[in-house]
């Protein structure tokens, strides 16, 4: 059977690890890939391990020739690993990994001795492991911090590249790549899997990527993929789709966006008197679960501003464009996640009694009741507002106001579930006012 990658590892039922973060991360490069199972296991419990007889077998099965890439369990065996590597065709790249669980202090001697001996010579070809794992090595005690233990490790196994994940330091978790020289430091908040790293950058450095790069792009992708994780009973499912995810979503966000703006420019004339002194802007989020901030939700740079007897976007909608209607949303989101579109019209009393005509539910927030230690932090005014005006009523409404302050324009808010919902609020206001041949 031909193959672009072969892979040996556990497979564990928990599935935050092993065969199967493999067969996703395959999927995600869309990369053919054959599996052999060294071992099932769950969590930190071995439930069966296979002999290297049984996995040899397997390995008849694959064709060595049409590889491009191994990844390799030591737990696999001295013999397995002697078969793989001595094949006549070296050139695929390689990955060696330590699970402790799986691997007894005698054979990880002989595996290393005999990677003494033969080593891994291509030039992307690496040493994966946790911290926690080095002490199985029985590297020698050695001074000069972790670059010395790297340079060491590097020698002893005769592999040019190691990767060393999860050393804690300051309650950080610290991840390192060692090309044999320099070292590359990068940090994450939370534990990262190893099985992750690992494949993931032989995939990448099959497209060619360069190493350094690919380390970076994989520990961002890994503890993204742990933000977003799905909790399967008490362990997290690593979500290795998740920039495709996010990127779907972002499209969406700027296409409806984009689709609102081009319905109030189409209606110019219901708007035109809506246009506040500041301009009318019209904000559109994420998804709450993929909502971290500001630079979630998408606005129009620029604003749209009256032209005339029309209003104009500035520009196309773009994210992380619009600080106060965005502070305003994330706000909202914590009250009602549902609610994930804001625009902003003028103030005018006229303009409130046609909300209240239409139905619209109401509140409103006081700039003057504002707490000192509010007002003393940049850009805490409007998420204080906006939840003073939900909790005065309960509920998110769908019209929230204040009337203003020092050097503050008044403003009213119009919120929904997404911008067409705003859109045509806005639109039922500006009929309503032009009907009555009202204008503020």
């Amino acid at each position: 059977m031909e193959s672009n990658v072969l892979i040996l590892n556990k497979f564990d039922l928990t599935f935050r690890e092993g065969l199967h973060l493999d067969v996703e991360l395959c999927k995600l490069f869309r990369i053919n890939c054959y599996l052999v199972t060294t071992a099932i296991t769950k969590g930190g419990t071995v439930i069966l391990k296979f002999n290297e007889e049984e996995i040899t077998k397997e390995l008849g099965r694959v064709d060595i020739s049409s590889l491009k890439a191994l990844k390799l369990d030591v737990a696999s065996g001295l013999n397995v690993i002697k078969t793989l590597l001595n094949n006549p065709t070296k050139s695929f790249i390689k990955t060696l990994m330590v699970n402790p669980n799986l691997t007894s202090k005698d054979l990880i001697k002989d595996i290393i001795s005999y990677l003494g001996r033969s080593g891994l010579h291509q030039e992307s070809d690496m040493f994966v492991l946790n911290f926690e794992e080095v002490e199985l090595l029985d590297i020698p005690n050695v001074g000069g911090g972790l670059h010395k233990l790297l340079e060491s490790l590097s020698n002893i196994l005769n592999v040019k590249n190691v990767i060393l994940l999860n050393y804690v330091r300051s309650g950080v978790f610290t991840h390192i790549l060692y090309d044999g020289n320099t070292l590359l430091e990068l940090h994450t908040p939370t534990k990262i899997p190893k099985d992750l790293i690992a494949t993931y950058m032989i995939l990448k450095l099959i497209n060619n990527e360069e190493l350094s790069a690919a380390f970076n792009d994989v520990v961002d992708l890994a503890e993204k993929s742990l933000k977003f994780a799905v909790r399967c009973c008490d362990d997290l499912i690593p979500e290795v789709y998740i920039r495709e995810v996010i990127d779907s979503e972002r499209y969406r966000v700027i296409r409806e966006l984009s689709r609102a703006v081009r319905v109030l420019e189409e209606n110019s004339q219901l708007v035109v008197d809506l246009i506040p002194e500041v301009q009318l802007n019209i904000a559109y989020a994420l998804p709450k679960h993929l909502t971290s901030g500001p630079e979630d939700i998408a606005a129009i740079p620029g604003r749209i501003i009256k032209v005339g007897n029309s209003i104009k976007a500035m520009a196309p909608p773009d994210f992380n464009t619009s600080k106060h209607l965005a502070r305003a949303l994330v706000k909202v989101m914590e009250f009602n996640p549902a609610i994930r579109a804001v625009a902003n019209i003028k103030y005018d009393d006229l303009i409130i009694k046609a909300v209240n005509k239409l139905g619209f539910t109401v509140s409103f927030y006081d700039r003057s009741q504002e707490p000192p230690e509010v007002k003393a932090i940049e850009g805490a005014t409007i998420p204080w507002g906006v939840s003073e005006a939900i909790k005065r009523l309960g509920y998110v409404p769908d019209i929230i106001y204040h009337k203003g302050d020092y050097g503050k324009e008044a403003m009213i808010l119009i919120l929904g579930r997404d911008p067409n919902d705003v859109v045509n609020k806005i639109l039922r206001l500006g009929t309503i006012l032009r009907r009555n041949d009202i204008k503020s």
